[in-house]
């Protein structure tokens, strides 16, 4: 299933690219790297565009990342954006998945829970890690509550 933003932006990936005059460095993580082939690229960027036009041109360069799932993280400059913010010249945009999964599905049960059926049931072969917390989390620390 192509990716929502591969879709929504694939119409104006060809519309070509006027009055580029800043450089934005992106980094890809995982399953946008893989697509990609490549971790770090230079993109050259007009006044006024933003990160929704600059995944429009890494639609056009690398067109296997409409392989990947529609979820993902934005930053720029290591704070979350969403694809409407505007860059700058020297900006670096950072594209990864969630860091953490999820599922539709869940169960409640009266019965004590079973940390290794738990993960079970959560490790799929696409799944890099399945990381689980056992413990108590305290109400206190260094004197606050």
């Amino acid at each position: 299933m192509p990716c929502d933003w591969c879709t929504r932006v694939g119409e104006r990936a060809g519309s070509g690219l006027v009055n580029s005059n800043m450089k934005v460095t992106v980094k890809l993580f995982a399953r946008f790297r893989e697509a990609a082939g490549v971790g770090k690229t230079e993109l050259e960027m007009g006044d006024g565009e933003t990160v929704d036009d600059l995944l429009t041109r890494l639609h056009a360069q690398y067109p296997r990342l409409s392989d990947v799932q529609t979820s993902m993280i934005i930053s720029v400059n290591q704070q979350f954006v969403p694809a409407g913010s505007q860059l700058h010249d020297g900006d670096e945009v950072a594209i990864f998945p969630p860091v953490s999964g999820g599922t539709d599905s869940f169960r409640v049960t009266p019965e004590p829970l079973s940390v290794d059926e738990v993960t079970r049931a959560v490790t799929r072969p696409h799944v890099g890690a399945v990381v689980s917390f056992v413990g108590v989390v305290r109400n206190v620390s260094d004197g606050k509550a």
